[in-house]
């Protein structure tokens, strides 16, 4: 600035006449200010300029471009503008708040894990401490659960665990807003709560109600996951406090936060994304100081209370939740004291311990067989139990065991075989069949046609069972093989079988749908045994009869019989008649003579001697009233207490069998005593009268 005069007095400036100052800074007196508008910038320079009006407008645009607003999605915007995304949360003018989160939400949406890691602990922080005790808390919510999903677990957790340390109340409330959200959309498995436990009774007691009310919400989401055992921990909390706790409903698990009361635009979080191998023995409770893993929670599975028992096995299932793998780890310390439990005394600590193991079975899958094999005979012997809550936690363990690959179909026949084979209950075997059922659906008609030998004992073994409905449960797993295998393959497999228990059979998957096996029909015998099984579609309705009447060829032998016919050996149980499907034996029909077919061994128009059919088990008992062999007498003895008179009623069942001859032991006879023979040999302990 240049000055005309020299000034040199002692007043300076203050006596020099403005007008005569010569200046280089000539602004016009009615200038206007620089335009604000910068619509036609790139969207990077809008983000970062100095008008908050300006910001607003630019993070809303990137919201939408992100969320397919004006467009598909764009990923490749969500990559470039991640390092964006902390410095707009960390804007400081409040109008710009809620744009922020809207981008942050976009963002997390369509942005890979890779990209969230760098920027994760810088966004989670400025959530929590900025946001989620503001305004706009259920945005800041939603998008600290959209960054757990993304791969920001452990910042989210921090973030979490120092809001809930604050002293400010809004922020700690906020925090436990914020995490029992977490736990009941995410799981036990993505976040955990347990650092939050300890500082919980104090929270229920704070001044604040706002802090007290989350406080209690996020017992609730504990409560859901781990159950009433949560109520162990919260030590000093006032007794009524406890009680009111207790009663609360339990809060329901969320899949997804579609829409959050407050705001102005959907907030919609990200499908889940796969967790990451859980350390499953890390996360269950252990001793301080110990280097067992797991021993505290073992030592619970021990107490005397059994809700600290039951809550022992809910968490193993509530850290499955949601679980895909787990870190290779000796899962035996976890089967271990779970089985122990399969026996426990309270149904309900027995069902979530068989919960807890089906769990385990899905997670490990095929990493699960070894502790399978262990588990599972003790799995089908509580099956005995008629109590619902233990019988459907034992049907969907083992059935877990055959679709999550832990057993192969062969296997399990061998495991149900051997537990068949040391009990008769009746409900015991009832889930044998179910569980067989489910393995052979579980399987595919390669891992069917495998274990065919396998499934053959344990099928006849229910199927000749004494009881009507294993009987059934038995042939719909005998049907559901059926229908598992191709159409030939069927055959030939109804083929191998007694033409009784074929029919059975035939019978069963006839009403049922699927494979070929329905309508494939068993490839005809040669001429000389019995003649094939009728198609099952074709097979007659029987209706059952009171008393069937004994035929008049079951007490005198034919006098036309074949001159070498083939005997079959009978064994006890369904399927030992020799014969075809014939009406004779039922209605009461003398034995009939056929005429061989040209095609047959013998001449034409010979007649030859066809045995008729035997009852079904199902008409046996009836059978037994009117036939009454053995006498009342001896089948009282039979079932006699002292196996001495069991004995001495076998030995006169023998006589009577051995000196009555052909005459008097018809098919129908022979076909009761074996019946009795077989029932009793089934529950017979005593090695004598079993000889």
């Amino acid at each position: 600035m240049e000055i005309e005069n020299d000034v040199t007095t002692a007043n300076g400036f203050d006596d020099v006449i403005p007008s005569s100052i010569k200046s280089d800074f000539n602004v016009a007196e009615h200038a206007q200010p620089e335009s604000d508008d910068l619509s036609g910038k790139p969207l990077s320079n809008r983000l970062v300029a100095t008008a908050p009006a300006v910001r607003k407008a630019a993070y809303l645009e990137l919201a939408a471009i992100l969320g397919g607003e004006s467009g598909p999605p764009d990923a490749e915007a969500a990559a470039e503008h991640a390092d964006h995304i902390p410095r707009l949360l960390a804007d400081r003018a409040p109008i710009c708040h809620e744009g922020a989160l809207d981008a942050t939400i976009a963002w997390l949406e369509y942005v890979s894990p890779e990209a969230v890691v760098g920027v994760a602990g810088a966004v989670a922080k400025a959530l929590m401490e900025k946001h989620a005790p503001g305004k706009y808390q259920p945005k800041a919510i939603a998008a600290l659960l959209s960054l757990l999903r993304r791969g920001g677990a452990e910042p989210v957790q921090s973030a979490l665990e120092a809001g809930v340390r604050s002293k400010a109340p809004k922020t700690c409330a906020a925090a436990l807003k914020a995490s029992a959200e977490a736990l009941l959309e995410c799981g036990a498995a993505a976040f955990d709560a347990s650092p939050h436990l300890k500082q919980l009774p104090a929270l229920l007691q704070h001044r604040d109600k706002s802090v007290r009310d989350a406080a209690a919400a996020l017992v609730g989401a504990v409560r859901h996951w781990l159950g009433d055992g949560i109520f162990s921990q919260l030590k000093g909390v006032p007794e009524d406090r406890l009680t009111a706790l207790r009663e609360a409903p339990l809060p329901p698990t969320k899949k997804h936060l579609l829409q959050r009361q407050g705001s102005s635009a959907a907030v919609v979080a990200p499908p889940p994304m796969a967790m990451p191998p859980l350390d499953l023995l890390a996360k269950l409770p252990r001793s301080k100081g110990s280097k067992e893993p797991a021993d505290a929670w073992e030592t619970q599975t021990l107490s005397d209370k059994w809700s600290e028992r039951k809550a022992a096995a809910d968490l193993v299932a509530s850290l499955l939740e949601g679980q895909s793998s787990l870190k290779p780890a000796d899962h035996g310390l976890v089967l271990r004291p779970l089985k122990r439990l399969y026996q426990d005394a309270n149904v309900n600590v027995a069902a979530s311990a068989i919960k807890a193991t089906g769990s385990l079975a899905r997670v490990l899958g095929p990493g699960f067989r070894s502790l399978a094999q262990q588990a599972a005979p003790a799995l089908v012997k509580r099956g005995a139990d008629k109590k619902a809550v233990v019988a459907e936690a034992v049907r969907g363990c083992l059935a877990a065991l055959s679709t999550a690959s832990c057993l192969t179909l062969a296997e399990a026949a061998e495991l149900a075989l051997a537990a068949m084979s040391r009990s008769t209950n009746t409900q015991l075997r009832s889930t044998a069949a179910r569980w067989l059922a489910a393995a052979v659906s579980a399987a595919d008609a390669e891992g069917v046609g495998r274990a065919l030998d396998a499934l053959d004992a344990p099928l006849q073994l229910l199927e000749e069972d004494a009881t009507a409905e294993v009987r059934a449960l038995g042939l719909e797993a005998a049907a559901a093989v059926g229908r598992k295998l191709p159409s030939e393959a069927a055959g030939a497999w109804l083929g191998q079988m007694p033409p009784k228990r074929a029919e059975r059979v035939g019978k069963a998957l006839g009403g049922g749908s699927g494979g070929g096996a329905a309508a494939a029909a068993p490839p005809k015998r040669p001429s000389g045994e019995a003649a094939s099984l009728k198609a099952p579609a074709a097979a007659p309705a029987r209706a059952p009869s009171a008393a069937p009447a004994r035929p008049a060829s079951m007490t005198a032998p034919s006098q036309v019989r074949p001159p070498a016919r083939q005997a079959s050996q009978p064994s006890v149980g369904g399927g030992r008649s020799s014969g075809a499907a014939a009406d004779g034996a039922k209605k009461g029909g003398a034995p009939r003579r056929e005429k061989a077919s040209s095609g047959g061994g013998g001449g034409a128009g010979e007649e030859r001697w066809r045995e008729p059919d035997l009852p079904s088990s199902d008409d046996l008992p009836p059978a037994l009233e009117s036939e009454d062999l053995p006498p009342a007498a001896v089948r009282s003895a039979m079932a006699d207490a002292s196996w001495s008179a069991r004995a001495q009623a076998l030995g006169e069942v023998a006589a009577q069998a051995a000196g009555g001859g052909a005459d008097a032991l018809s098919p129908l006879r022979a076909e009761l005593l074996l019946w009795q023979l077989g029932a009793l040999l089934a529950k017979e302990k005593n090695e004598q009268v079993a000889a």
